[in-house]
């Protein structure tokens, strides 16, 4: 059987081997690092969790999006020992999208006492495209947060929005610490079909934050680290599929030159993004929280 090449292959391959190896891990320039615990995607499990500063649930708490499931999973994240913890909702969490709700009406009936508003949401905070500065007592940081549930329409669920519109331009503020998306970017952590979403990881250059938090795609779990220099940003041009072979000499160059700055002990800002998603791709459970320090 032969294989099938895909368009730019070899330009792809050629690219990645340039940005292989240059992304270094963070400096350590911290004194009181925060201990922060990811999960995603638990659709009604609770798994076990270590202790740490910071619990974030990047969406899909629930399976079916019912006022009962996400209370249920409200009162076991409440009861973890976390100084804060911050959850966005899925596209499974559709009581929190009014819209599919009233449009889906016959499909997902909501009855009284049975809204957003009637949940006890204990010590969660519960993040909508905003953004909270979070205080730590133990270290005297602050870090700020900012989350957003959506990600691109593929079936009728909740939080979806057209792949051809420019969603997330301007949405993340610039001062961002920590980002909490429910889906990945394009091409990172997003599974063998790259199903992420490439206005995102145009924001994610931008924005440039210390650690993003993500799920949606189960199979891409897992963490990455990456250093939004030019060398880099070039690279994700060609995966995008907005450079071609031209761009080959001159990321020759910054390849040349990142090694002589990384000599010097300088290196770029470095963001970590994270996978976070717990039930494998057959919503079986495979695996915990995955835990950082920022």
């Amino acid at each position: 059987m032969h294989s099938v090449a895909l368009p730019r292959a070899k330009l792809r391959r050629l690219s990645k081997r340039l940005v292989h190896g240059r992304v270094h891990e963070r400096h350590q320039d911290i004194d009181h690092l925060l201990k922060i615990v990811c999960i995603s995607d638990t659709h009604n499990h609770q798994p076990e969790l270590s202790a740490g500063d910071l619990l974030l649930h990047a969406g899909d708490l629930t399976e079916w999006g019912s006022f009962d499931e996400i209370q249920k999973q409200l009162r076991w994240l409440s009861s973890q020992p976390h100084e804060h913890k911050v959850i966005i909702a899925g596209n499974h969490d559709t009581l929190f999208d009014s819209a599919f709700l009233e449009a889906n009406e016959d499909r997902f009936p909501v009855g009284p006492g049975k809204i957003v508003k009637d949940l006890n949401f204990g010590n969660v905070t519960y993040l909508q495209d905003e953004a909270i500065l979070l205080k730590f007592e133990k270290t005297g940081r602050t870090v700020k947060v900012y989350g957003s549930p959506w990600t691109p329409k593929y079936v009728n669920s909740a939080f979806q929005y057209s792949r051809d519109s420019d969603f997330w331009k301007s949405k993340i503020p610039l001062d961002t610490d920590i980002l909490l998306t429910h889906g990945p970017p394009f091409g990172h952590l997003d599974g063998f079909k790259r199903s992420g979403c490439m206005d995102l990881a145009q924001a994610i250059e931008q924005c440039r934050p210390r650690l993003v938090v993500f799920g949606h795609i189960h199979v891409g779990r897992g963490r990455e680290l990456v250093q939004y220099n030019a060398l880099r940003i070039m690279h994700e041009d060609i995966e995008r599929g907005t450079r071609g072979w031209l761009s080959i000499p001159l990321m020759l160059m910054l390849f040349a030159w990142s090694y002589v700055v990384s000599l010097f002990g300088l290196s770029d800002k470095v963001t970590e993004l994270i996978n976070a998603a717990v039930l494998s791709e057959g919503n079986e459970p495979s695996a915990g929280a995955i835990v950082t320090r920022i």
